[in-house]
């Protein structure tokens, strides 16, 4: 549908109270640099190796011999989420690398990304960090009550629970979809139809609400909330295996104990390596929610815009780092897992070997069979 540009809304968001000649930290400058660096630089590799390493790992854990345990179930599905966060957070980056061949065209992609594919990216986001957060009650229930946790956490109840949490997020987040959308209408500056993000009717007539809704209750319960969480369980699953540990020196254990406890610390350290990682690269967003619920100037449209455009382009290459890390544990620290990925690389350079191996023949045996052509033909002449 095609919107005549008078009938448009002005502004997709309220003007803001402040004075923007105010004192600043960061200046516009200084925010659209570090932005365009990140977006254009930064983003777009560390995306594509993350892509890479999460599909491999998407294979790979969902192999019959990885899927028989119950944290291959959860890093699999991982991976699984963390690609299509991958694939949102670069499809809404783009704009940056369009602009360097159609300026016209990238703020067209950027206008259209405002819109449902943010919503998109922040449910894939939100869900990746709920699952460090399983991966970590999982790492509790195994820590502190090992001779239970083969009865208590079983494959059918960890794909309930990833089924559950993906399901309260969606659900929750998907009302986003509903509070705004992209208009068309034809554009007399660039001569053509331009894409305009705007409110829906019932974000205007629901205002109050739907604000508290997006800055303060979906930060807290999605950022804050899990983070703190997947934090204290993280220091309590170190602080058990030490105390573990201590106890083993001083009592007498049997071969198999022994083999036990060391199947159950290497996991454990894989796992809190991935959960370390994760609050490393998240930590920053929420400080930056933090930042947002201490004082509503720092908005997107408040008097700290730049400030806040700035930290949020380092959060965001957090969050990539935090999605694209995890094959890379996987493959260092995980014997199973490396074995397999060796053997699939064995098999990719035996084929490209053998098909280089066929052609160098087939080229010898044309090269013989000319020769023998010409030498025929050149005694028939004689």
């Amino acid at each position: 549908m095609v919107w005549n540009n008078t009938t448009l809304y002005q502004n997709a968001t309220e003007p803001s109270p402040y004075d923007y000649n105010e004192w600043k930290i960061i200046s516009k400058e200084v925010a659209d640099l570090m932005k365009s660096i990140i977006d254009c630089y930064i983003i777009p590799p560390i995306v594509l190796i993350g892509l890479i390493g999460n599909i491999l790992s998407l294979i790979i854990l969902s192999g019959r011999r990885m899927r028989r345990y119950t944290t291959n179930i959860i890093l699999a599905y991982l991976a699984l989420i963390d690609a299509l966060f991958l694939t949102t957070m670069f499809l809404r980056k783009m704009p940056c690398l369009v602009a360097k061949f159609d300026a016209v065209t990238a703020k067209i992609i950027d206008l259209i990304m405002l819109a449902h594919p943010l919503i998109l990216e922040l449910i894939f986001g939100r869900l990746s960090c709920l699952l460090s957060l399983v991966i970590c009650c999982e790492r509790f229930i195994a820590v502190f009550y090992p001779m239970k946790v083969k009865i208590w956490v079983t494959p059918k109840r960890i794909c309930l629970v990833l089924a559950l949490v993906t399901l309260v997020v969606v659900g929750y987040l998907a009302v986003g979809f509903t509070l705004a959308s992209n208009i068309w209408y034809y554009d007399d500056q660039y001569n053509r139809t331009m894409p305009k993000w705007i409110h829906e009717p019932i974000y205007l007539n629901n205002k109050q609400f739907f604000d508290a809704y997006n800055f303060v209750a979906r930060p807290v319960i999605f950022r804050l909330l899990p983070v703190s969480l997947v934090i204290l369980l993280y220091v309590a699953i170190i602080l058990q295996m030490r105390r573990r540990k201590r106890w083993l020196n001083d009592v007498t254990y049997s071969a198999r104990n022994t083999n036990n406890e060391t199947e159950l610390r290497s996991l454990t350290k894989m796992l809190m390596t991935i959960v370390g990682i994760s609050i490393v690269c998240v930590l920053p967003g929420a400080i930056n929610t933090l930042f947002m619920l201490a004082d509503d100037r720092y908005r997107y449209s408040g008097q700290f815009r730049h400030e806040f455009r700035a930290f949020s382009s380092l959060v965001a290459v957090g969050d990539i780092v935090n999605s694209s890390a995890n094959f890379f544990v996987l493959a260092a620290q995980n014997k199973m897992f490396s074995a397999i990925l060796s053997k699939i690389f064995c098999r990719l350079r035996r084929k490209a070997t053998t098909r280089s191996d066929t052609l160098d023949l087939n080229l010898t045996i044309s090269s013989n069979l000319s020769k023998s052509i010409s030498s025929i033909v050149h005694k028939d002449t004689v």
